[in-house]
């Protein structure tokens, strides 16, 4: 690793004694407007590389001309190549005039509102010729934007003794735009968008922590979906790969390449992808890490800093926002009503009919009920049903086959929107959980709360497994934390049986066990389970989860069950029967939670098992008889043993459902 370091201590060294510090700044100015220019907003507005050069025209003049090269390359081939050199032109004007330059450089709200008011004057008189209506659209449409990005990109490319939480955002704001507009192009197979996100996601998670890693991920996600070429759930994968770059960023480069790519494996399988797409490029950027400067570094000494806890703050505000945001969108979607399908009804077949005025003017109330009354009906009306309804109808026939053509095309929009709604309350939990996780840790520090207190109990485990497929559909885990203070006994039961079974119950096991040994509240983790596992497919996909989390030094254990079969709790002779209602998770946007305490001590045995341990018999309650008869005699034995006996006489039923059972013995 020394040898790394010096080899490339030396190497920096040598180019700056060979190339000129302002060649290299120019050439990486350059570069950057290359890709705001490929930028754009919904692909039709490209407010990003005016706002870009407008900035640099306030600076030297041999990083206002690699800009403006670099944002004509990049603008070359695009939808208004002419408006884009024309609009690079008025932005050279305001830079070649000493009063403007002096103006736009003392004050930041002049140099926005001259580069606005330049945009939408080139914008227009560009298109003026083409289309006048479509060219003083987009001029007034992105000129706000421009004044907007102005503000941002002046705040964010500044240099400052100090970066704080706003400063941070916004120099984040103006690469992310740049990963933006590299959609679309590739270098030796290598996706150059995938490429450049994963590595300022790694620079963000290393050099400012997991709050601003996942903050660098949530908001290069986002202006890759507000330009229109967003992939299916990269805003998690690039989010969760910020997290876990910044919890590892303490091993140093190797940590954040490792972490993001944990990230990135985990998602992949949680979406029944292979773990392996994609890697190719998270393995580049985590090489060239090496090598790259981060951005968000003190430009005096380059030294990474701590986040102080206002600027946490602020970043966990940022994810509520966003989350409002989502929610909002909800509350604004609103389902089509009768009158917007009737009016496509009338569109497509009374328009232009010569029964019209009879229809429509004479007879309007009774063929405006008949017309309701044919869209309020199932399935499709035939010519019978059209006539007793609207009897001077002229045409029927076309009125009977556009009203089932119009009802199917309702109900498969009207199941679109209702998926739609329920994926933005996915998506408005998990910002809200990334916001709560972000405060958790400002809360507590570093790290999480280290208990404190002596265990008073020690515990012993065991587990058996029976199934009839060769690979079981329960998962189960047994993770001591807080050094070895607490216990956390997980068990799950997947959809059905094989492999698919097993797949979701491995996923919710390991997943909640990365977020409790992180130190993340058990509510917060289950919650974040059951988003993920909702999110993973379009195809119905749960898992029940069955936690006890044991404090040993309190004496006393929680029982966390969604969806799960019951648990037994054998103490003093006497067997307890811990119950759950709640369905499991994968299947509702927000898991009803069933919480109960019990006290335990030396003597005490927790049972958990899946709902193959009861299945086989018609009478459940007579299946808990026996186990309670058995609980009774058995409360001394060992932990493993009484698992064994267990799954073994329920197998003996030779029921079809996977059985597991988790048993844990105090002492």
């Amino acid at each position: 690793m020394d040898i790394v370091l010096r080899l490339k201590a030396t190497l920096r060294e040598t180019l700056r004694k060979k190339i000129p510090k302002d060649l290299v700044d120019a050439v990486g100015q350059g570069i950057l407007a290359f890709f705001l220019a490929r930028a754009s907003i919904g692909g039709w507005l490209s407010p990003f590389f005016p706002a870009y050069l407008a900035v640099l025209s306030a600076g030297p003049r041999a990083a206002f001309i690699a800009g403006c090269l670099g944002a004509l390359a990049g603008a070359y081939g695009g939808g208004d190549f002419v408006g884009d050199v024309v609009t690079a032109g008025g932005i050279t004007i305001l830079h070649l005039l000493p009063r403007l330059r002096s103006e736009m450089r003392s004050s930041p709200v002049r140099m926005a509102l001259l580069a606005a008011a330049v945009v939408m004057i080139t914008r227009g008189a560009t298109g003026v010729l083409a289309d006048p209506r479509v060219a003083m659209l987009t001029g007034l449409a992105e000129g706000p934007f421009v004044l907007v990005l102005v503000l941002v990109f002046r705040r964010g490319l500044e240099a400052h003794h100090d970066f704080d939480s706003e400063r941070l955002v916004c120099r984040c704001i103006v690469f992310a735009a740049g990963v933006a507009g590299a959609h679309g192009l590739q270098f030796m197979g290598l996706s150059l968008q995938s490429f450049l996100g994963a590595l300022l996601v790694m620079v963000a998670g290393l050099s400012r922590g997991m709050g601003f890693g996942a903050s660098a991920g949530t908001i290069i996600g986002l202006l890759e979906a507000v330009a229109g070429n967003l992939v299916p759930m990269r805003i998690g994968f690039l989010a969760l790969g910020g997290l876990l770059s910044g919890a590892l960023a303490g091993l140093g480069r190797v940590g954040a390449a490792v972490g993001f790519s944990l990230g990135t494996v985990l998602l992949r399988i949680s979406q029944g992808l292979q773990p392996w797409e994609g890697l190719w490029e998270v393995l580049s950027a985590g090489a060239l890490l090496w090598v790259v400067p981060s951005p968000f570094e003190q430009p005096e000494d380059g030294q990474r800093r701590t986040l102080h806890q206002r600027e946490i703050h602020g970043l966990s505000t940022v994810f509520r926002e966003l989350a409002a945001a989502f929610e909002e969108g909800k509350a604004k979607d609103q389902e089509p009503g009768p009158r917007n399908l009737l009016e496509a009804v009338i569109d497509r077949v009374c328009t232009g009919c010569k029964g019209y005025v009879l229809c429509w003017n004479q007879n309007f109330y009774q063929t405006y009920r008949g017309f309701l009354d044919l869209l309020d009906r199932e399935g499709q009306p035939d010519l019978l049903m059209v006539r007793r309804n609207v009897p001077q109808c002229g045409r029927p026939g076309e009125v009977a086959t556009a009203v089932g053509h119009i009802m199917e095309l309702s109900h498969l929009d009207l199941f679109w929107r209702r998926r739609m709604v329920a994926n933005r309350e996915v998506m408005a939990r998990q910002l809200r959980n990334m916001a709560e996780i972000i405060e958790d840790l400002n809360l507590q520090g570093r790290g999480p709360r280290e208990e404190r207190g002596v265990p008073a109990l020690r515990v012993r485990t065991g587990a058996a497994e029976a199934s009839g497929e060769r690979v079981s559909g329960d998962s189960y885990l047994i993770r001591y934390l807080s050094g070895k203070r607490r216990v956390a006994l997980v068990l799950s039961d997947g959809m059905g049986t094989g492999p698919r079974a097993a797949a979701e119950s491995r996923l919710a096991t390991a997943l909640l066990d990365r977020l409790l040994v992180t130190g993340f509240e058990r509510k917060l983790a289950i919650d974040t389970v059951n988003s993920v596992l909702l999110l993973r497919s379009q195809e119905d996909s749960f898992a029940t989860l069955d936690v006890a989390m044991v404090d040993l030094v309190r004496c006393q254990v929680e029982f966390l069950k969604v969806g799960s079969a019951p648990s037994f709790v054998v103490k003093e002779g006497k067997v307890w029967v811990i119950r759950s209602t709640s369905v499991p998770v994968g299947i509702l946007t927000s898991v009803e939670l069933e919480s109960v305490e019990v006290d335990v001590g030396p003597g005490t045995m927790l049972v958990m098992a899946t709902d193959g341990l009861l299945s086989g018999v018609e009478d459940p309650a007579e299946a808990e008889r026996w186990i309670y008869a058995y609980l009774r005699r058995a409360d001394s034995a060992e932990p493993s043993v009484v698992a064994r006996t267990l799954c073994e006489e329920a197998a003996s039923r030779a029921v079809d459902d996977d059985i597991t059972v988790l048993v844990a013995s105090f002492f």
